[in-house]
């Protein structure tokens, strides 16, 4: 899978290197895509502060688009213990969304504009990379 900053995420057959699938995203800065690891035909990106998702089997057009951040996102993970939960930055925030819940679990201000994004591999703990430190949220499924 590869993520193209112009908006198109294209699937990439390993033996023959050639493209077999593409989501588009519109034309849109697509900052950072991801695969859910638990359901691997959901796909999941951020672009121009929105998130937005696929399911790989229906259509190559996004089947949820919505506001994660107002001057921009940069990262997108989905959780590795929930197949509802992910994460996005923005500048200087963190917000976690679970598609179950129209609340956002977590919604956090960071003192420093943001850096890496992850997930533990076996708890709902996000993490967010910041100035010489890591900031961690746990969440509930």
């Amino acid at each position: 899978m590869v993520a193209e900053k112009k908006g198109t995420v294209r699937f990439y057959d390993l033996t023959t290197h050639q493209p077999i699938m593409s989501l588009d995203a519109g034309h849109v800065a697509l900052m950072s895509a991801d695969i859910c690891f638990l359901d691997p035909v959901r796909i999941g990106c951020i672009a121009n502060g929105n998130w937005m998702m696929w399911d790989s089997t229906r259509s190559s057009l996004p089947q949820e688009n919505r506001q994660a951040h107002n001057e921009g996102g940069r990262n997108f993970r989905w959780s590795r213990v929930s197949e509802n939960l992910f994460a996005t930055t923005g500048q200087n925030e963190v917000k976690v969304f679970h598609l179950g819940h129209s609340q956002v679990p977590v919604s956090s201000s960071l003192p420093v504009t943001a850096g890496g994004l992850s997930w533990h591999a076996t708890l709902p703990v996000c993490a967010v990379g910041g100035d010489r430190k890591v900031h961690l949220w746990m969440t509930e499924i």
